[in-house]
């Protein structure tokens, strides 16, 4: 069996920043999906806890407030909305700026969706917002 020629020192080190970039990449599509997990579970936990005390409130259950399912289903949502836009717009810089040190093309040519996470996070932002609005549009 034969062993490969050794590479020079320039293409070993070539190797391996194309190898810490794809990790660097790696690193933040994992803390957008982090910031997509975070921001999907207040945003449906604000709508489910709104829908709950609208429920009992529609029962005739005593809250203490009238306006306690929307304001507390308008802070849930409104910071998991919140959240996932500051997500996406760090992944977006994040890879920016990886970009500027090393040259990397957002859009991978090996995967037929080439940031899912990144289509996901602009799917949440857009969902957000829309059950931020639909909470204050049938509170008013």
């Amino acid at each position: 069996m034969e062993t490969p020629a050794p590479s020079t020192a320039t293409e070993l080190a070539a190797e391996r920043t194309d190898l810490a970039t794809f990790r660097s990449v790696l690193a933040a599509d994992r803390s957008l999906m982090a910031w997509v997990r975070t921001a999907l579970s207040m945003i449906s936990f604000g709508f489910t806890i709104y829908k709950v005390l609208e429920g009992l409130q529609v029962d005739g259950v005593d809250l203490g407030r009238d306006d306690a399912p929307r304001l507390v289903g308008m802070m849930l949502t409104g910071l998991g909305t919140i959240s996932m836009v500051l997500g996406t717009i760090e992944y977006y810089f994040r890879l920016k700026e990886l970009n500027r040190l090393q040259p990397i093309t957002i859009w991978r040519p090996t995967r037929i969706f080439s940031h899912p996470e990144f289509i996901i996070a602009v799917i949440m932002s857009a969902l957000g917002v829309f059950l931020f609005a639909s909470i204050v549009a049938r509170s008013l």
